[in-house]
């Protein structure tokens, strides 16, 4: 999802503003009361420094957000049927790993896998247990059978 404005980052810079001009206020007031340029000085200091930290870092976040906007391209509607439609295509393929994460599941269950097949969606598959199909999610504690 491409976002043009992050939340946090707008937050973070708010706080940096609020704690440049509270901090300036509160020295300048530090100053006239003690009639001394150093009474006031290290709390402007100190409330630039933390300032500076908390807009440096809705920076940081911005140009992240930025990047992430860059890489994840335009914005395609997908309704939640689509996501879970079984495309299947010889380039994806089912590592070991999933193949006994998901055999050993159904064989607790007294079930028998005929055939996995990968989907174009990461961690889901097509799985055919006793003649049905069906679609199974990894990436969890345990695999979730959904419906196809």
């Amino acid at each position: 999802m491409v976002i043009s404005e992050n939340r946090i980052a707008y937050i973070l810079r708010v706080i940096g503003v609020f704690i440049f001009v509270s901090t300036g206020l509160t020295g300048i007031i530090l100053m006239v009361q003690t009639d001394s340029l150093w009474g006031g000085i290290p709390v402007i200091f100190s409330g630039f420094v933390s300032g500076m930290l908390f807009v440096g870092f809705s920076e940081v976040i911005k140009l992240l957000q930025k990047i992430y906007n860059q890489l994840a391209g335009p914005v395609e509607t997908v309704t939640a049927a689509e996501k879970l439609s079984p495309e299947i295509a010889g380039e994806y393929s089912v590592s070991q790993s999933a193949r006994n994460e998901i055999t050993e599941f159904f064989n607790s269950k007294g079930q028998k896998v005929s055939d996995i097949k990968a989907t174009s969606k990461e961690d889901f598959y097509l799985v055919v247990v006793d003649g049905d199909e069906l679609m199974v999610e990894l990436g969890g504690f345990k695999p979730i059978v959904r419906k196809k």
